[in-house]
């Protein structure tokens, strides 16, 4: 196993993915510069803010409307105005993105948060980002933007701090594994005996559901291809 920490602690592990996303925006974390937590508001907002707009950004995980209903994580954005936004985000990795659940997570934040800007964000990271494709037009509808392995890597990585913390570096290096894994997984399944070779775990493969919707995603790719 590699000593990289998220595949130590688990890439299919949702926590693993909105606890450094917190840990990159939370203003209390000094260690991230204001700089770098801009880059990343402006990429996922599409907006222009600076540096001194924002006073204060405070990330809540498991974000609680009681014992009902929970967030993945939620991110509090106050500007020197006073105004708020706020960023919802919903987190996938190896299981199905459920319609009802981003309806209803949406719904009562709203209801919570009313006349409030809210943005919304789903992110599908390993098998999600294949399973989710036949709900794209109702998430659409629901006004989600949906992040993918690529699109993460795209907006959270190049920040200054790279090759400074070894939290970062690793997270992003999964990311970069994951598409990697994707890219390849045609011709790594072609040296195998089966689906569920052991051989695969080694090389970073989680068996079952994840492996068959990436490589079904990929026969779908290959399929687009030659029409």
């Amino acid at each position: 196993m590699s000593g990289n920490f998220a595949d130590i602690v688990g890439f299919q592990l949702e926590k693993v993915h909105t606890g450094i996303i917190s840990w990159l925006l939370d203003t209390e974390n000094h260690s991230v510069s204001m700089s770098d937590k801009i880059v990343i508001l402006n990429k996922l907002l599409n907006s222009s803010l600076q540096d001194d707009d924002v006073i204060k950004i405070k990330p809540t995980q498991e974000y609680s409307f009681g014992r009902s209903r929970r967030i993945d994580l939620v991110v509090e954005v106050t500007s020197k105005k006073g105004d708020t936004r706020y960023l919802v985000i919903e987190c996938k990795t190896d299981s199905d993105v459920n319609e009802d659940q981003l309806q209803k997570s949406k719904e009562a934040f709203l209801r919570k948060k009313l006349n409030s800007n809210c943005y919304f964000f789903v992110l599908t990271l390993g098998a999600s980002q294949f399973a989710y494709q036949h709900l794209a037009d109702k998430i659409k509808e629901l006004e989600f933007v949906v992040l993918d392995v690529s699109k993460t890597h795209q907006i959270f990585s190049s920040l200054s701090i790279k090759d400074k913390s070894k939290i970062y570096d690793d997270w992003c290096e999964a990311l970069e594994k994951e598409e990697r894994r994707f890219s390849n997984i045609d011709q790594v399944l072609s040296t195998m005996e089966s689906p569920w070779d052991e051989q695969l775990k080694k090389r970073g493969y989680r068996l079952g559901f994840p492996l068959f919707y990436m490589f079904y995603a990929k026969l779908r790719e290959r399929r687009s291809i030659l029409q």
